[in-house]
């Protein structure tokens, strides 16, 4: 408002204020395990979307062992069949017992030992239904190894570089692509205090941006934060100031400045 336009003229403020463009995201992307590199499928410079599947490693024994799992928690052949022997039991039981009541033609000793085959099966059947649901989690387990063999993308940007190649061994740590968010950039400067406290979070402000090719662009932004603090060894506060890059004219990496005396940067509305 009046107090930067009246900074923009005052003696403080005796050059252009300049500052360094940043993509609003800019992230680092490192596989999750260690293995081989099987396929690469990003490339260059090419927009992604987020959840896209940039990168996979050798899937192998992987895939085998999720199978594997898959298969031995789909079986269910020997529970069913426990839990079968387990009612045939308890019916056999029932029925001896009540024949024992009526004609006592069933010894106590019969009886116990079918008491003791249907408990027997009762509890092999628990025993294997806990066995079950550690298969199903050793398969969901399996699952989620495989799909720590891939990096996909976290967010929707570009690819700005990419550091390994099919065949390469990977690791968990290691950069292996660098994925940027530009539909937004922040210029971000490093001001004397006397200058950085024309600047209030939320207010509008244009600047003017390097383009590399001996012109510029122009744009405007708000300005989003505001150090409450001083640097401790430069005595300058840092300052950023984020604007829209819908079209990517403005370039990460390039200088972007308001100019002092220009009647139009610097102005809020």
């Amino acid at each position: 408002m009046a107090a930067l336009s009246a900074a923009l003229q005052s003696p403080v403020w005796a050059a252009d204020v300049v500052g360094l463009v940043y993509p609003i995201m800019d992230i680092q992307l490192s596989v999750q395990t260690t293995g081989l590199v099987h396929r690469v499928h990003a490339k260059l410079g090419q927009s992604v979307k987020e959840g896209q599947t940039l990168l996979e490693l050798d899937t192998s024994a992987q895939s085998l062992e999720l199978k594997r799992r898959t298969i031995i928690a789909q079986d269910m052949s020997e529970l069913e069949s426990t839990r079968t022997r387990a009612k045939v039991y308890g019916e056999m039981y029932r029925m001896n017992e009540a024949a024992a009541r009526a004609t006592r033609s069933i010894s106590q000793e019969e009886l116990l030992k079918l008491q003791l085959d249907k408990v027997s099966a009762e509890g092999r059947a628990q025993q294997l239904e806990a066995q079950k649901q550690r298969e199903v989690v050793e398969r969901d387990q399996a699952r989620v190894e495989l799909t720590q063999k891939s990096i996909r993308a976290p967010i929707q940007g570009v690819i700005a570089d990419i550091l390994i190649d099919p065949g390469e061994w990977a690791k968990p740590g290691d950069v292996v692509m660098r994925l940027v968010d530009t539909s937004q950039v922040d210029l971000r400067m490093h001001l004397p205090p006397t200058v950085a406290v024309s600047f209030k979070v939320g207010e509008k402000v244009r600047a003017q941006f390097e383009t590399g090719r001996g012109s510029s662009v122009a744009g405007e932004g708000a300005v989003f934060f505001v150090s409450p603090v001083a640097d401790a060894a430069s005595g300058l506060v840092d300052v950023r100031v984020r604007f829209p890059n819908p079209k990517g004219q403005i370039r990460a990496g390039s200088k972007g400045s308001i100019a002092n005396g220009d009647p139009d940067a610097g102005k809020t509305r």
